[in-house]
């Protein structure tokens, strides 16, 4: 759905029509916010667009890109609420405005009280929520802006957020992942993790979820049957990558893994274990 250039991360975003975004938004996975340290200047000159053509869909398929990158300043995270309209977290001034993906337009912004900033989104019904480097959750209505909820969550920057199902999971830089009732905004549970969470997926198991979650200067990721009882109960931790772990995304029951070495394992449920590794980057994957 995304793509942002390493050259100029943030600044740069390419997203599908809206006349797309409408039918697949809901399911699509939530971009992981980018780390401070692993942004790039934005000064720095952005590489050449695609020639025409390039991004043109398959006979029979309604999709095409847009590309806006007029944005008024860095972007920190990203989601794609229900409705198809991108909603963008400036990472300086904290700002966060909902965007016509075709034009790029601003079409609102969320009123919130200066204060931290948004490090962490993700879009869950007809809700978008927002985690803080405060540690603090915000939950906002999808169509009006307005935040609906504020709740205390977390004693550090929330650095994850990922919806399933019914639930929201966070996880942050307080080695701390919570499920919480989407609709209730309520916590459900918390994991203890095996240090500050760099990112976060999800994957179905056989009594719930399973919580993927990379730690900060942890090289293996660690897994939690967030079904299990107690929450302690069904970790493992899967290893072989050789850097720390930046990304992580879930798509039925294979799960992609990508690390600071430009390092790609891609793991196959039910026990998780690698079923290929791939070297094909030179910087890190995120």
């Amino acid at each position: 759905f995304f793509s942002s250039p390493c050259s100029d991360v943030g600044r740069w975003l390419r997203v599908p029509s809206i006349t797309s975004l409408a039918h697949t938004a809901r399911d699509a996975p939530q971009p992981r916010a980018i780390a401070p340290d692993m942004r790039q200047s934005p000064h720095r000159a952005r590489p050449p667009r695609a020639p025409p053509g390039a991004d043109e869909p398959a006979p029979g398929h309604r999709s095409h890109t847009a590309c806006f990158s007029d944005f008024p300043a860095d972007l920190r995270c990203i989601a794609v609420a229900t409705d198809g309209t991108v909603w963008a977290a400036e990472a300086v001034t904290g700002a966060v405005c909902r965007h016509d993906p075709s034009t790029g337009r601003v079409l609102g912004a969320v009123a919130r009280a200066a204060g931290a900033a948004v490090t962490a989104m993700c879009s869950a019904g007809e809700r978008v929520w927002l985690g803080l480097a405060d540690g603090a959750l915000q939950v906002c209505d999808a169509h009006s802006q307005r935040v609906c909820h504020t709740e205390g969550a977390h004693n550090g920057a929330v650095t994850c957020l990922r919806p399933h199902s019914t639930f929201v999971f966070s996880a942050a830089d307080d080695a701390q992942a919570l499920q919480w009732d989407a609709a209730e905004v309520r916590r459900v549970r918390s994991f203890r993790l095996q240090g500050p969470a760099v990112a976060l997926a999800l994957a179905p198991g056989p009594n719930g979820p399973k919580l993927f979650v990379s730690a900060r200067s942890d090289c293996s990721v660690q897994m939690v049957d967030a079904g299990a009882r107690p929450a302690a109960v069904g970790r493992a931790a899967l290893t072989g990558h050789h850097a720390p772990v930046m990304a992580l995304d879930a798509e039925g029951a294979r799960l992609w893994s990508g690390a600071a070495d430009g390092g790609i394992r891609v793991w196959e449920g039910p026990d998780f274990g690698c079923v290929a590794a791939l070297s094909r980057h030179s910087a890190a994957v995120c």
